[in-house]
């Protein structure tokens, strides 16, 4: 084991913690359905979290159209928590949809070739993602839908791609 590897290791292990009382949640409201998972169909990256979801049971809600009235009809049955993954501009506009029906924010993370910078929240997630590397709209997705990792692995792919994924909390 690298000394690399061994850092990485740790500071999953270390970041770890405050997920899990968060996944172990998320598991138990998508089986009730009361997780929304949304994704920019246009978006490579998204549409491997979405394929995720969908064969974990979970499907995800591809933007389409106008956004306001599409995200408000989303929310109104008051899903307790929200995982998306798009552009930096829907997940901007899609949180104020959200902060004014009451939810907060949980957690941004912005992808780019080779690098995640987390612009809001959580730190453990923001290594999830750095570990995940590639393979992280199919991690997204097991996390999402509280699948964990006893799933079939992610296939790997060559390079990360560009998107943003976050989360949202109802405050009720």
């Amino acid at each position: 084991m690298t000394a690399l590897t061994r850092r990485r290791l740790m500071a999953v292990a270390a970041g770890s913690a405050p997920l899990i009382a968060l996944g172990n949640p998320a598991k138990a409201l998508a089986a009730k359905g009361n997780v929304l998972l949304v994704h920019d169909d246009t978006l490579p990256a998204a549409r491997r979290f979405a394929m995720r979801a969908r064969l974990l049971g979970l499907p995800s809600q591809a933007l389409e159209g106008d956004r306001v009235p599409l995200f408000r009809r989303w929310l109104a049955p008051r899903p307790a928590l929200v995982f998306g993954m798009t552009r930096h501009a829907d997940r901007l506009l899609l949180a104020e949809i959200a902060r004014e029906m009451g939810y907060e924010d949980l957690a941004a993370i912005q992808h780019r070739k080779g690098r995640d910078t987390l612009m809001q929240g959580n730190r453990a997630l923001a290594s999830l993602s750095e570990t995940a590397g590639p393979c992280w709209p199919e991690a997204f997705a097991q996390w999402a839908t509280g699948a964990g990792s006893k799933t079939v692995p992610p296939a790997l792919h060559a390079q990360a791609e560009p998107g943003f994924s976050w989360v949202l909390r109802n405050k009720a």
